[in-house]
């Protein structure tokens, strides 16, 4: 059971009579204890407590010389202040595990995002016959435990989002916040509706691919996509809309852009 609260610390005060110190980082979930069966005690003794109205006089020291002076208490204090403040503090953390344990059951994790800032540098295989024009991407998080969180990466990425499975220049934002969850991706190229990106937001084909196997090569992209769901544990569904555009390459490197003039829309639905 919690026994004091400290800042973002939480002391429990275990059945083996041991005292815990545990943050947020190391809490996975809380959920009421169910016990088994019943325990009934054997023998017992009431207790009854009786509480003074007032306080006993003190007593004075005796002595034997009358003329002596003896300077009485003029006011007793207590821990009044130190008793209040325990069960203030007591009383707060208590609300504050009740709404820490609510969270627990909308986050599959404490931080649904990696934690540390990335660097990555996708690599695709010759087999693909694809390449990315910038090959990297930074990615950073932000936000607390069980609190909103949000996972921002700008660069080559492979979206799981997007029915592409080549590394597109997107601009991605990612966040979670208790029930509510959404997700941004744009291609900073060309992010508006119906807009044509330059080329340094496809994945650029192989001249050899296009040249030997195929004579027409088409390449996927898009302008933005946006998604806003709700989870509850490791439960995810999200409805949204994007825009695709195509880039058709034939008769060895001529171009034609297909744009996006309506929205097509999409649902996701995900376990973590």
């Amino acid at each position: 059971m919690p026994i004091k609260f400290v800042e973002g610390l939480m002391f429990f005060y275990s059945i083996d009579a041991k005292v815990y110190v545990l943050n947020t980082e190391q809490i996975g979930k809380l959920r009421p204890y169910v016990a088994k069966r019943e325990f009934l005690p054997q023998n017992y003794d009431e207790i009854h407590l009786e509480v003074a109205e007032h306080l006993e006089k003190c007593q004075f020291p005796e002595t034997k010389d009358v003329t002596s002076t003896i300077l009485g208490p003029v006011r007793i204090l207590s821990d009044q202040i130190k008793i209040d403040q325990f069960l203030n503090n007591f009383i707060n953390g208590e609300q504050n595990l009740n709404n820490f344990e609510e969270r627990t059951y909308l986050y599959a994790k404490s931080f649904m995002f990696p934690r540390r800032d990335g660097l990555s540098f996708p690599i695709l295989q010759k087999e693909f016959g694809i390449r990315p024009s910038l090959p990297f991407a930074h990615i950073w998080s932000s936000g607390n435990d069980y609190h909103f969180q949000s996972n921002t990466g700008i660069g080559s990425q492979i979206s799981e989002n997007l029915p592409y499975v080549a590394p597109h220049f997107l601009l991605r934002s990612d966040f979670k916040s208790h029930f509510l969850s959404g997700s941004f991706e744009g291609n900073i190229a060309g992010i508006s509706t119906g807009s044509y990106p330059d080329t340094f937001s496809f994945v650029e084909p192989s001249s050899n691919q296009i040249t030997l196997e195929y004579k027409s090569f088409s390449i996927e992209s898009v302008n933005y996509l946006a998604i806003m769901g709700g989870n509850f544990g490791p439960y995810s569904v999200g409805f949204g809309s994007y825009f695709p555009i195509h880039k058709v390459i034939f008769d060895q490197f001529n171009t034609r852009g297909i744009l996006a003039h309506y929205q097509s829309n999409e649902s996701l639905m995900t376990f973590n």
